[in-house]
C-alpha cells in the first residue's frame, strides 16, 4: 500500500543569501491513507501522484479551502479530497473528477497534475494515459482537462507530450518535465499549456515519477 505525506514549506528569505527552506513534518501522517472513507477494500492499496492547490475565491460554494487530487496508478478514474486545513482531516470525495471512460485515451487514467489558471478562471488539470487506438505513439500520453468548479473536467483530445508531466509557469509559457518512455526524463514546452509541448534536453536516465 503506497501513502500520501505531506509537508510545511517555510520560505525564508536572507538578504544577500540563497534562498533556504525549512521543512516541518506534520505530527499526525500520512494524510490520505486506505483508512479514510471511500478508500476501502481495493481503492485504497494504491495511492499515488498527489497535486493540491487551494481553492480559489472565484469558485461557488467549494466543498473546502484546499482540493488534493490523486490517482490508483492502474485506477480508472482520478481522484479528490477536500479539507478546510492542510493537516486535515481530509474527505474524500467519492465520485472522483474524471472517469476514463470520459477520457481520450483507454485503460487506465492516472498521475493528475493540477493548476488555477487565474485570468481564465479554470482549473487546469494534466494526466496521463494509454494513447486511443490509431494513435501513432507507443508509450503513454499526458491529456489536458479543464474545469470551473474544480470536480467537473472536460477532458480534450490532443496528445500533449510525454506521460508523468509536471508543469510550471516561465515568462508566458508552461515547461514541464516529464518521462520519455523508459530511458531518461526530458523538459517539455508549450506556448500556453493548451497547445502541445516541444520536446528540450533530455537528463536524468531511467526517470520516472518525478514531482515540481
Amino acid at each position: 500500500m503506497r501513502t500520501l505525506l505531506l509537508v510545511i514549506v517555510t520560505l525564508v528569505a536572507a538578504q544577500a543569501e540563497p534562498t533556504r527552506f525549512k521543512v516541518v513534518r506534520f505530527k499526525d501522517n500520512p494524510i490520505i491513507h486506505a483508512g479514510l472513507k471511500g478508500l476501502e477494500g481495493e481503492l485504497g492499496k494504491n495511492i499515488n501522484g498527489p497535486s493540491l492547490i487551494r481553492v480559489p475565491d472565484w469558485i461557488e460554494k467549494p466543498l473546502g479551502k484546499y482540493y488534493l487530487y490523486f490517482a490508483h496508478h492502474n485506477g480508472l478514474y482520478l481522484r479528490l479530497a477536500f479539507a478546510d486545513r492542510l493537516e486535515g482531516p481530509w474527505t474524500v470525495h467519492p465520485p472522483g473528477v474524471l472517469h476514463v471512460d470520459d477520457a481520450p485515451g483507454r485503460g487506465h487514467i492516472a498521475s493528475p497534475d493540477v493548476h488555477v489558471d487565474e485570468a481564465a478562471k479554470e482549473i487546469r488539470m494534466y494526466f496521463h494515459q494509454p494513447p486511443a487506438k490509431g494513435s501513432a505513439a507507443k508509450a503513454q500520453r499526458t491529456y489536458l482537462a479543464l474545469s470551473k468548479d474544480g470536480l467537473a473536467f472536460a477532458p480534450h483530445k490532443e496528445e500533449l507530450g510525454h506521460a508523468y508531466l509536471r508543469a510550471f509557469s516561465y515568462k508566458g509559457a508552461t515547461y514541464g518535465f516529464a518521462m520519455s518512455g523508459i530511458a531518461d526524463g526530458v523538459f517539455m514546452r508549450s506556448p500556453d499549456g493548451v497547445k502541445r509541448f516541444e520536446d528540450g534536453p533530455h537528463c536524468l536516465p531511467k526517470v520516472r515519477h518525478s514531482a515540481l
